[in-house]
């Protein structure tokens, strides 16, 4: 039997993402850390070297640092495409809230296609996160890259061959939550300027030294 409503929520969707956020940034942080004390050592190391030497050392410390934000960004896409593709077909926050990811078809992606449409939160980032709001407001439940990637994020229970409808959908809370987000924006860079005139006008050594003025003296 098809279910009436089987897409995940924002709300439930958020949730899992939240979970799954704390989770990846375990792994993240015991490679970050460790790093961090390496090139805190290897700076304190070059006292008295050679400038070629330390320059050698600042290339393999950008080296580094360049290996371990690729290892930052893939890493969480390998994780949520991995779980997303497997016999549960969800992370482990999802799992939690009782979710799962399935294809235009109601059924298991594939690691690839489940790799691509985590990319793909890329651009639903690129639009100040409204291709992640859009998952509250559209009419299949589907965020930008849902929507990119033909995928949908249903109960646990959905079953392939379950019909897929259309519900209500809520562009009305989303052009509120977009008008929002602008004038939050519009207001932080007109607060920044402000702030940023302030000090140019205020700065030390700015003021225009008065000029003395002499009285005269009558005998």
């Amino acid at each position: 039997m098809s279910a009436i409503r089987p897409y995940a929520g924002f709300w439930k969707r958020t949730a899992a993402y939240l979970i799954d956020g704390v989770i990846i940034s375990v792994p993240i942080l015991l490679l970050i850390i460790p790093l961090i004390a390496h090139l805190v050592h290897m700076a304190g190391s070059l006292e008295g070297a050679s400038e070629s030497v330390k320059l050698a050392s600042e290339i393999r410390s950008r080296q580094l640092l360049s290996l371990a934000q690729l290892v930052s960004f893939i890493l969480p896409m390998v994780y949520f495409a991995w779980m997303e593709s497997s016999s549960k077909q969800a992370t482990l926050g999802k799992m939690v809230l009782g979710i799962k990811v399935v294809d235009a078809n109601g059924q298991r992606m594939t690691f690839w296609h489940a790799f691509g449409r985590n990319a793909a939160k890329i651009i639903s980032g690129l639009t100040l996160n409204i291709g992640y709001f859009m998952a509250g407001a559209t009419r299949k439940k589907q965020a930008l890259h849902d929507q990119l990637a033909s995928a949908y994020v249903v109960d646990k229970n959905f079953q392939p061959g379950d019909e897929l409808p259309d519900v209500q959908t809520h562009f009305g809370i989303l052009w509120g939550i977009v008008g929002a987000m602008i004038l939050s924006m519009v207001l932080f860079i007109g607060l920044l300027v402000g702030a940023i005139i302030y000090g140019v006008q205020h700065a030390p050594g700015q003021d225009t030294p008065t000029p003395a003025v002499q009285t005269a003296q009558h005998s």
